[in-house]
């Protein structure tokens, strides 16, 4: 909601705070998803980086890979962000069903955009 109220100082806050004292796994790897795409979305690669570095739950390890992926081809590293688009195409064939397809097919195109296969 503070996002769409355009106040990422607030929700980045409130993110942090999720993301390093929320009680439950599933919901801290959620916040720090959001965390880094808002840091992202600031510029600031080495925070969203660092927010990306602790081993996610398996169900956001794809997630996670993508994400990096693209902090990494935004910071101009090609090669370190194909790497982390493989390991999210990795981590989703092990995933099951339809959501896992159409988020492989847009890593994939994103992979193959920078040359891997």
């Amino acid at each position: 909601a503070e996002l769409d109220a355009g106040d990422s100082k607030a929700a980045r806050t409130r993110l942090e705070w999720a993301a390093s004292k929320g009680s439950d796994p599933l919901l801290r790897d959620l916040a720090r998803l959001r965390l880094a795409s808002v840091q992202l979305d600031e510029k600031d690669y080495p925070a969203a980086l660092k927010t990306l570095e602790a081993a996610p739950a398996q169900a956001f390890s794809a997630r996670f890979e993508d994400l990096r992926g693209d902090v990494l081809f935004a910071k101009g590293e090609s090669t370190a962000a194909r790497d982390a688009y493989r390991k999210a195409v990795d981590a989703i064939t092990l995933q099951d069903g339809q959501q896992s397809a159409g988020f492989r097919s847009v890593v994939q195109t994103k992979l193959e955009a920078l040359g891997g296969a």
